[in-house]
């Protein structure tokens, strides 16, 4: 561990910012244009992108959440330049999507998502640059800053200064964006992220000639900078600022306690691909840093140590970028598709989501994901809480429940007694218990051959369902009968118990003779 407070003097270039007309018109559905950008505040038009769908997501393991793929949205297309998603950014009930272009020449767009309404967002305000490829952004107050890229053919700007690296300023109108902005070049080709700390943006701006650029927030003027060879990304939390760096032998992240202090350097133990996006993002106490090919590690904030690490077995693509929120550790891993750890010791898979292009990005505020999925737009999942499960001994319904008894080879049926509803309708409960380490398929019928049917149980399982009519149940498994009961016990009203487990009607040891 060392510390790294490298300061650029760069006094002897000028950084000049460029300033666009302020757009002082009120919102608009029609298309504006400043010759650059176009605006296009219309949502009934952008939602024609947006397609709402109800795929349910198939966790490994039993979760404590439901997840399912809400909404579809599909990429822009700028100047015929069909847009990857590059950055999504939670703001209040807002959602900043943020595009490029894979390749030359130069687009891209920032878009914008109010979610007020969880189960369908809606798309509500775009922006399209022709010249300029959009990587990050991040919203205070009624400004939006953005990182990105700008062919200086189109800018004019410096070459012996910049190679298309760009910060802007852009103030918002109300929930959409606008054509008032502002705009700084900065050294090397890219800036590949902003942040703000206290009156500072800092921005990463790649590996040749780039760094850690600090601007002040009012007007994009330069006020420093810090040299971090190889810098990739960089992001903040409160007062504390984490960046990755690194080349294809050797990769670091660079934490920073609070503005005043300075970095230290922890050195990960192995490398991150150099070309292409890698991101870091700091959770609690943890710093995750996904490496490409390298994987995703997670390294504590104070001491520098690593406490978990991941790799995807046999990937074809890369570990990009993650997010984490109280469920899941989300990695964002390519032509691999966005894949789901569980967010406790040892990381386990939850969850592998195969996309129809590549997981570049995600986020989460712990209720809707964003995905970004390559050329393929955007994909939004859903987290929510699963059913309540039934309280087997206060309903009417079939309702499986672990057995939590001894192991033994046993398949036994019990009468429940009579559950009638607010006094009326009487059915008959009944519970077959298979207390077996292994699944079972049973048969049940009631003698009189009214009623009959077939439950699948698993291991160290019960199920409790009932009929509409009593008399005597057998039960067998195959043709070997494992038990017969006839029916009775006390009559509940099921009004009395809602809300309660009460089981005092459970007389599970009144005949069961091993």
């Amino acid at each position: 561990m060392k510390n790294v407070v490298k300061i650029i003097l760069l006094t002897a270039i000028a950084l000049i910012t460029v300033r666009c007309a302020k757009d002082t018109s009120s919102p608009t559905q029609d298309p504006q244009t400043d010759g650059r950008a176009t605006l296009n505040n219309n949502p009934g038009d952008l939602q024609q992108r947006v397609t709402y769908t109800n795929k349910a997501v198939d966790l490994y393991k039993n979760a404590t959440v439901d997840l399912s793929i809400i909404a579809e949205v599909s990429a822009p297309v700028v100047n015929e330049i069909p847009l990857a998603a590059t950055h999504i950014a939670f703001h209040a009930n807002l959602v900043f999507v943020t595009y490029h272009a894979v390749d030359e020449p130069y687009a891209g767009s920032i878009e914008v998502f109010d979610i007020s309404d969880e189960a369908s967002p809606q798309l509500i305000s775009q922006i399209s640059f022709d010249d300029t490829d959009v990587h990050n952004g991040f919203v205070q107050g009624q400004n939006l800053f953005i990182a990105g890229a700008r062919s200086t053919d189109a800018s004019g700007y410096d070459t012996e200064f910049t190679k298309g690296a760009i910060a802007q300023k852009m103030e918002l109108n109300g929930n959409q964006l606008s054509l008032s902005y502002i705009e700084q070049p900065l050294p090397s080709f890219s800036n590949n992220a902003i942040v703000k700390s206290g009156n500072d943006l800092l921005n990463v701006t790649g590996s040749e000639g780039g760094g850690l650029y600090y601007l002040r927030s009012q007007d994009l003027d330069f006020t420093s900078g810090t040299a971090i060879e190889g810098a990739k990304y960089v992001a903040v939390k409160g007062s504390e600022t984490v960046v990755l760096a690194g080349q294809s032998n050797q990769a670091s992240v660079f934490y920073q306690a609070n503005p005043n202090a300075g970095f230290q350097e922890y050195d990960l133990g192995k490398g991150i691909t150099e070309v292409g996006k890698n991101m870091v993002v700091l959770h609690q106490n943890i710093i995750y840093a996904s490496l490409g090919r390298f994987g995703l590690v997670a390294v504590d904030k104070n001491s520098g140590e690593v406490v978990e690490e991941y790799q995807l077995e046999n990937p074809t693509g890369l570990s990009i970028a993650t997010d984490v929120d109280d469920d899941f550790v989300y990695v964002a891993h390519g032509s691999d598709g966005l894949i789901l750890l569980e967010n406790t010791p040892g990381w386990l898979e939850a969850a592998k989501i195969t996309l129809e292009g590549s997981a570049n990005f995600v986020a989460s505020n712990n209720e809707l994901i964003f995905v970004a999925d390559g050329l393929s737009g955007i994909k939004i999942l859903r987290k929510e809480s699963p059913e309540p499960a039934l309280d087997p001994y206060c309903t009417n319904e079939t309702a499986f429940v672990a057995y939590g008894g001894a192991i033994k080879d046993k398949i036994r049926l019990t009468a429940m007694g009579t559950y009638q509803e607010s006094g009326s309708g009487n059915k008959k409960r009944w519970r077959i218990r298979n207390e077996r380490g292994t699944p079972v398929t049973i048969t049940w019928s009631i003698v009189s051959g009214l009623e009959s049917g077939t439950f699948n149980i698993p291991a160290s399982t019960e199920v409790h369902f009932s009929t509409a009519s009593g008399g005597t149940m057998r039960i067998f498994e195959g043709l070997v009968q494992r038990d017969v009961k006839a029916h009775g016990g006390n009559t509940k009203d099921l009004a009395d118990c809602r809300g309660e487990n009460d089981d005092d009607d459970d007389d599970d040891d009144d005949d069961d003779d091993d």
